[in-house]
Parts: structure tokens; C-alpha cells; sequence
């Protein structure tokens, strides 16, 4: 499940000296082309659309959960990988928007 993929990772990250490097190797495209997906872009591309269906995932599974599973999609949603995910897809939308 996807809470039980971000405990994981969360013990990597602790057990990792640099956490964000750690996860950005996981979305190299070595590591990508093991998920068995057709090409899907860049790491830009794949973090903006890994974060939009995990929150779209966690949103969607709060609104039908049990008291218990919200309170773990909720523990989800400030894994140390949601919050380094979120931070790289603001620090690539930002640009943008001060162009605007």
C-alpha cells in the first residue's frame, strides 16, 4: 500500500546522511525505466506527476477512510518523501509563476 511504500522510504531517509539525494536517485532514469513504464519524461515531469497522484490518492482515500486510515493518510501526507516531493514541485512551479 502506499502508506506502507512511505514508511519505507521514510526509513531510508532516516538511515540516509543526504535524504533528498537518496530520493531524487530513486527517480533517476535508471531507476525509472525498472518501473516498468513506458518513458514518462524527466524528473521534473515525474515528480509533478508522482506528487499529483499520491496527494490525488491521499484526498480521495480520506474522504472514504475509517477514522484509523485517515489518521494514516494523514501521517502519509507529511512523510519525509511527500515533503521533499512537494518542495521540489513548488521549487519547479516557481520560476514559472514569477514569469507570469
Amino acid at each position: 500500500s502506499l502508506v506502507t511504500m512511505l514508511r519505507r522510504m521514510e526509513k531510508m531517509a532516516e538511515q540516509s546522511v543526504d535524504p533528498g539525494k537518496a530520493f531524487n536517485d530513486l527517480l533517476s532514469s535508471s531507476a525509472v525505466s525498472q518501473w516498468g513504464l513506458p518513458r514518462i519524461g524527466g524528473r521534473k515531469v515525474i515528480k509533478r506527476k508522482l506528487y499529483g497522484r499520491i496527494t490525488a490518492y491521499i484526498r480521495t482515500g480520506l474522504k472514504k477512510a475509517s477514522k484509523e486510515s485517515k489518521e494514516e493518510l494523514n501521517m502519509a501526507s507529511e512523510s519525509p518523501f511527500v515533503t521533499w516531493l512537494s518542495s521540489e514541485c513548488n521549487a519547479i512551479e516557481g520560476p514559472k509563476k514569477q514569469h507570469q
